[in-house]
């Protein structure tokens, strides 16, 4: 699969380009909520008992927007769906992250591109919710203006132009765009602002410990969607406390899991592994996952891996609004598909997925479960900043210190634009 030119997207660096919808009265209260706020969401102001980001930072609408554009819209690949979703290529589709409006087309070359789905005239939205045809070009069906693969303005047939426009005020911006994963349905990352790492790069540490493991024997099998009503940055905190809440939150998955030997391992670029020898059992979700290793892989921001021997799962998370994100999980499967326990329980291939696939839904919804009952808490004008278990301090705290370290690049990049 060929992606977009890596270094194509329109390179903004003063703020007011890159967030143009921003006044600077916006982009100044911005400012002043980082100055404000920033400083509370430091998980290391007190080196020796650490405290996690205050309640304050998850209650604020402002604090959560700028997170959302700091980490999510700046300069970080973020992870947004996968080449699956295409179901009749060459064709775009439509997707959110957080309140960004992107699209991502799939041409008859097997090329990628992502784009801002706005159009430049009323800012309507070419791509919709269906799937739609994509030659090269894309038809903003509100006034017809047609824009070519590079985002440039080509017909706009009754326009005229009703001033001088330059050529960046008659196109639509272009973000970098990237695969990894599968080769039948790879994860598709975007960064919509330039920044040194490539995907290759950032992926590395991760690609190093999967070494061993030939993704290409796993196809995409199905997908499912869950709204949580829980700040995204909840939903990450629940898996990345080194598997603290799996023996009272995950009975039945608990069974095969040797708890005793769960270990968080993090790694470079952001990223981290969690591993648990599993050691089989009786019921569903715990047989149905099995292997020497159970590896549970985060990648900053906004990307989860979950690999057993025959079985995959990726997650991917972004921001709705504050108490409020949006949690895809996509199923992977070998042709082998667990032959052991299909053996044990008699049953058709397809009946196994459709046991795992209830297993995980099973396992996710205990997980938004206490991932609401979190924001529930973080509401109350009482509660305190959270402190960190033995098992958190290398998972949760590190992705804490990485949000806190990303949110303070951003925040100075803003202070030197409003210096214009």
């Amino acid at each position: 699969m060929q992606v977009s030119p890596v270094v194509q997207p329109i390179s903004r660096r003063s703020v007011q380009e890159v967030f143009p919808a921003y006044s600077p009265l916006d982009l100044r209260r911005l400012d002043e909520e980082l100055d404000d706020k920033l400083p509370l969401f430091d998980p290391t102001t007190s080196p020796k008992s650490p405290r996690a980001p205050h309640p304050a930072c998850y209650r604020s609408n402002l604090f959560n927007e700028a997170v959302e554009l700091g980490i999510f819209l700046w300069n970080r690949w973020v992870a947004v769906t996968n080449k699956a979703q295409f179901k009749n290529p060459p064709s775009s589709i439509a997707l959110e992250v957080g309140n960004e409006q992107l699209a991502i087309s799939l041409d008859k070359n097997d090329k990628l591109r992502a784009f801002h789905n706005a159009c430049f005239h009323h800012s309507y939205t070419p791509v919709d919710d269906i799937e739609v045809p994509y030659d090269g070009k894309t038809q903003c069906g509100y006034h017809g203006g047609t824009v070519n693969e590079e985002g440039h303005l080509c017909v706009f047939k009754g326009f005229g132009g009703g001033g001088k426009y330059s050529k960046e005020d008659l196109s639509i911006p272009q973000f970098e765009v990237d695969t990894w994963g599968p080769k039948e349905a790879p994860i598709i990352f975007v960064r919509m602002e330039p920044d040194p790492d490539t995907l290759e790069t950032t992926l590395a540490p991760l690609k190093e410990k999967l070494k061993d493991k030939d993704l290409s024997l796993f196809r995409w099998h199905s997908r499912r969607e869950y709204i949580v009503n829980a700040n995204w940055i909840v939903f990450v905190n629940n898996y990345k406390d080194g598997g603290f809440h799996v023996e009272i939150v995950h009975p039945e998955l608990t069974e095969g899991l040797d708890l005793k030997e769960y270990k968080t391992l993090p790694l470079a670029n952001d990223s981290c592994l969690q591993t648990c020898p599993t050691k089989g059992g009786n019921g569903v979700a715990a047989a149905m996952r099995q292997g020497t290793d159970a590896q549970y892989f985060y990648l900053f921001p906004n990307f989860m891996l979950d690999v057993y021997t025959d079985a995959m799962d990726t997650m991917i998370v972004t921001p709705i609004d504050k108490k409020t994100c949006k949690v895809i999980f996509d199923f992977y499967f070998t042709d082998k598909c667990n032959e052991d326990f299909i053996q044990r329980y008699t049953i058709a291939k397809e009946d196994y997925i459709k046991k795992y696939i209830a297993s995980s839904d099973l396992v996710q919804r205990q997980d938004m479960r206490v991932s609401q009952g979190v924001q529930k808490g973080l509401g109350s004008p009482r509660t305190r900043p959270g402190l960190y278990g033995k098992t958190e301090i290398k998972g949760l705290r590190g992705f804490h210190q990485e949000a806190f370290k990303q949110m303070q690049k951003f925040h100075a990049w803003l202070k030197e634009g409003l210096k214009g």
